[in-house]
């Protein structure tokens, strides 16, 4: 873990789940391959599929169009992307470094329909 941006991430963890514990979030996952690519994605996972949807997950944005370019259109899928961003920054990420962040919910409802329960499957 040489690459300083996974320390920030797993410092911000608590802190991100705390944030939307309210709404449902269990846990936080993070999809990266720093120091290779600068983009990662912050998967915020709830319980239920309506606890994800209330977050305003669009089901139908494909991931592979979500990474290529259509972030714009994935952050205004998650409303919360706006709080995680500002979450990451308090705990030492740069604008600069945040400029390809994806925020994305998921639930363990639809993990374990759709991916037989593999988070891994889930957000590759």
């Amino acid at each position: 873990m040489g690459d300083r941006r996974w320390s920030l991430l797993e410092d911000a963890r608590v802190a991100l789940t705390s944030a939307f514990a309210a709404g449902g979030v269990t846990q936080i996952v993070y999809a990266a391959a720093f120091p290779q690519l600068d983009g990662f994605t912050v998967y915020l996972c709830t319980s239920t599929d309506t606890q994800r949807d209330a977050y305003g997950s669009v089901k139908r944005v494909q991931r592979q169009d979500a990474v290529v370019g259509a972030v714009s259109e994935v952050e205004v899928a998650v409303p919360a992307a706006l709080r995680v961003r500002a979450i990451l920054e308090e705990h030492g990420f740069t604008a600069a470094e945040l400029s390809e962040l994806i925020t994305l919910a998921q639930s363990q409802e639809t993990v374990d329909r759709d991916y037989r329960g593999r988070w891994f499957d889930a957000i590759r």
